[in-house]
């Protein structure tokens, strides 16, 4: 199992220009230097929409790809919001009050301080001007989701979705017919940060697709 950062994310290194396909590329390679052999991708939101490139471009590579909790214009193909929209970056004298500024977007009544306190303490770091994000302003300017993906071959896919999913039915109707029917979960009492508001559902709801997975192709059933 790995977890990482993609480009202009995180601990990982900065890029000129931020695209799904590269996203897409970045994380399977990664697996593949990780030592895993046909591994599943999972991804949240902008994330799922990388895990979504990936399913479809380099299908033959991965066992599966499961998509949190989509951002709606995915299917729309709008591009996400722009690098004007962000707020002016801030430094705090401390790493204390950096944490104390984060905030999960859109907010949720779910929302469990104590998760967001602990992610937010990993999502900051030390700069000569002081404590701040560890992502690239930059990141948000990337293109859409690569529409002429669409219709060619993939690999298994489940979606996972918040009951306060930022899609709403109509778009999770739309998703499903696209891909040619897929696994639908769907975890109660959720926001669009599912991991933020009910990880432990959200560990199930996963366990579930993944162990079904792994018996269909143990079975020598079909997958998709």
């Amino acid at each position: 199992m790995a977890a990482l950062d993609l480009s202009g994310h995180g601990s990982s290194g900065s890029r000129v220009d931020y695209d799904f396909l590269t996203w897409a590329d970045e994380v399977v390679e990664v697996a593949s230097a990780e030592g895993s052999d046909q591994p599943v991708v999972i991804g949240h939101s902008m994330g799922g929409v990388v895990a979504l490139t990936a399913a479809f471009r380099h299908a033959a590579r991965l066992a599966g790809a499961v998509i949190v909790d989509l951002p709606d214009w995915v299917l729309e193909g709008r591009v996400p919001p722009r690098l004007e929209q962000l707020p002016t970056r801030r430094h705090h004298a401390s790493r204390e009050s950096a944490v104390r500024r984060f905030r999960a977007r859109p907010a949720d009544p779910m929302r469990q301080e104590y998760i967001e306190r602990h992610v937010a303490g990993r999502s900051v770091h030390l700069t000569a001007d002081g404590w701040t994000w560890r992502f690239d302003h930059a990141v948000t300017t990337h293109d859409s989701f690569p529409a002429d993906l669409w219709g060619t071959a993939r690999c298994p896919v489940a979606i996972v979705l918040a009951e306060r999913s930022l899609l709403a039915s109509e778009a999770v109707d739309q998703m499903t017919d696209r891909l040619g029917g897929v696994e639908v979960v769907t975890i109660a009492d959720a926001g669009h940060h599912i991991m933020l508001d009910q990880p432990l559902a959200l560990l199930a709801g996963l366990e579930d697709i993944l162990g079904g997975w792994s018996w269909r192709r143990a079975s020598g059933a079909g997958s998709g």
